[in-house]
């Protein structure tokens, strides 16, 4: 009887392990050029931003977390058609930039429901669930290193900077706080060989 129990808690710590493992996965996709808001300058060079819905949020981030936590993501699309190379600094941005490797840490998966399960497993069956555990533990870190990746490359910080080459499209995020948020802000683009200032009010 009491091996019985046994089995049926292992097997229910088991299913559990593995379907929270299958859920530490994080699958971003590419989000469209879309931008609600288009400013063009008189040289050929275009900016788009667009504030991303939950549903593009979850779509390109593959996780609405930081929305819960109170920051908003705007995209930022730059059009350069010149022969013209150009510079777009993070401080150039006229809004207080929250650092995307820190809006990442809010959508990590967290591993205390698996080392709790695990624990479980491990007095019940060692032997079988020591090898789950690790797999599950493995998938959960690879994701969040994945999500820190996947902000880190695809946002703009404040000391960031960021080279608009000829003829070329860049899609960049920002992370604001809702407190921080605007609807109109400033954007400048600095001409890399001549220094000369272009300004966009978005």
């Amino acid at each position: 009887m009491k091996n019985s129990i046994k089995k049926i808690i292992f097997l229910q710590c088991l299913l559990a392990a593995l379907f929270l493992s299958g859920c530490a996965r994080y699958k971003p996709h590419v989000l469209q050029y879309a931008p609600d808001r288009i400013k063009k300058a008189d040289c050929d060079v275009e900016i788009g931003t667009k504030t991303l819905s939950l549903l593009d949020c979850k779509t390109y981030f593959g996780t609405i977390s930081f929305l819960k936590k109170g920051f908003r993501s705007i995209q930022i699309s730059i059009t350069n058609k010149t022969d013209t190379t150009y510079i777009l600094n993070g401080s150039n941005i006229g809004l207080q930039l929250e650092c995307g490797k820190y809006v990442a840490r809010t959508c990590h998966f967290n591993t205390a429901a698996h080392i709790a399960l695990w624990s479980l497993g491990i007095i019940l069956l060692w032997k079988i669930f020591i090898p789950v555990a690790a797999i599950a533990g493995y998938t959960s870190y690879k994701a969040n290193c994945d999500i820190d990746f996947h902000f880190e490359k695809c946002s703009i910080n404040t000391n960031d900077q960021i080279i608009i080459t000829p003829h070329s499209l860049t899609h960049k995020v920002i992370f604001v706080s809702n407190e921080n948020y605007q609807t109109y802000f400033d954007i400048d683009l600095i001409e890399k060989d001549t220094n000369k200032q272009l300004t966009f009010k978005m």
